[in-house]
């Protein structure tokens, strides 16, 4: 196993580790203060179908989650572990891009101020829960932020250019934290590593080294028997 493949394990472990009860919890809320906040404006259909999508996304993740703990991963199946978590933040991020993209607009402004709140704490949850590998935070993250200063450039208005301008700061400058994340989880992950290296060579020098000292004696003992026997 050579250094790169070591730290996509580390990762993806992590990954899995950071989908916690707490983070399900958090996004079920999300869905559903966004369902009731959009409920009254909307096509109540087309909310209820999102919700169900995006409510059954995030139980297989929950299932794909558990699967994944009671399973080994080694270096023949983390590719199929991390590429099934990148899927899963796909189209959980799809999802939310859609809501922006569809439900905004300039007409209630309550709503944006609510969908705008989501947003950053999307944004900002994921940089904790996804920053540990970058592809997986910005999977998730892009379709969403996308979608939302698409639309608010789409409704027009210096008011609406100024707010797209902050939401694409405010997602550069998270964006920057999980690339900090992503880098010192591979620091950690390469001095792992390396550590492991430096105490298998131990391991096998400390080997050679008995087995040296071993045909030593074996070598002694025989030439001191073959000493012995003209005596």
């Amino acid at each position: 196993m050579n250094l790169v493949q070591f730290q996509l394990i580390e990762q993806t472990n992590a990954l899995y580790r950071k989908v916690t009860p707490l983070l399900l919890l958090t996004s079920l809320a999300l869905y559903s203060i966004t369902l009731f906040t959009l409920w009254f404006h909307h096509n109540v259909t087309g909310l209820i179908i999102w919700f169900i999508i995006s409510i059954t996304l995030l139980g297989l993740r929950q299932k794909n989650k558990q699967r994944f703990l009671k399973t080994k991963i080694t270096l023949d199946n983390y590719k199929k572990w991390l590429n099934d978590l990148l899927s899963f933040s796909f189209l959980l991020g799809l999802t939310w891009g859609l809501i922006f993209f569809f439900a905004l607009n300039s007409g209630h402004l309550y709503e944006l101020l609510v969908l705008t709140t989501i947003y950053f704490a999307l944004v900002s949850t994921s940089s904790s829960s996804l920053g540990v590998y970058l592809p997986a935070y910005l999977t998730f993250v892009l379709s969403p932020t996308l979608f939302f200063i698409t639309k608010l450039v789409l409704i027009g208005g210096q008011n609406y250019y100024i707010f797209a301008g902050l939401i694409l700061f405010y997602f550069l400058f998270i964006t920057s934290l999980a690339r900090n994340t992503h880098a010192a989880t591979r620091n950690v992950s390469e001095l792992t590593y390396r550590n492991n290296s430096l105490f298998n060579d131990l391991v096998k020098q400390k080997e050679l080294a008995e087995k040296a000292v071993t045909g030593k004696n074996r070598f002694l003992a025989a030439a001191s028997h073959d000493l012995r026997q003209p005596l």
